[in-house]
């Protein structure tokens, strides 16, 4: 079944399983990752052209809607209604080759750090 996941992450998408789920998938898939959420997927004539373009391919057999890596990455929108992204990034697959983990620390001067603070965890 083709599948296309719009996927934010903030709020509470951030412990989502989107990610996992898509990994899962074996048909045909997309996902649109996006620092936007609650409803722009619905009012975006930008998303809605995504959507018809891989809908097209998969269900009508258009090739003009073949998308060469199935996750499309969505940064730094602006717009306050249609949210047109500045850039667009794709990727093969989540987490992106090259990603590097960093361990970060919340201090007790609520300043963000990669050294982990003195003392007990608490």
């Amino acid at each position: 079944v083709p599948t296309f996941i719009i996927f934010g992450w903030q709020d509470q998408n951030v412990s989502s399983r989107a990610i996992t789920v898509f990994n899962l998938l074996s048909g045909p898939r997309k996902m649109l990752l996006t620092e936007d959420g609650h409803g722009f997927y619905i009012r975006s004539t930008e998303v809605k052209r995504e959507k018809l373009r891989f809908f097209d391919r998969w269900l009508k057999g258009d090739a003009r809607g073949v998308e060469e890596k199935p996750i499309t990455v969505w940064y730094s929108e602006k717009g306050a209604v249609e949210r047109i992204p500045d850039r667009v990034a794709t990727y093969d697959r989540l987490p992106a080759e090259g990603t590097r983990y960093t361990d970060l620390f919340l201090s007790s001067e609520r300043k963000i750090s990669s050294t982990p603070p003195a003392g007990s965890a608490s």
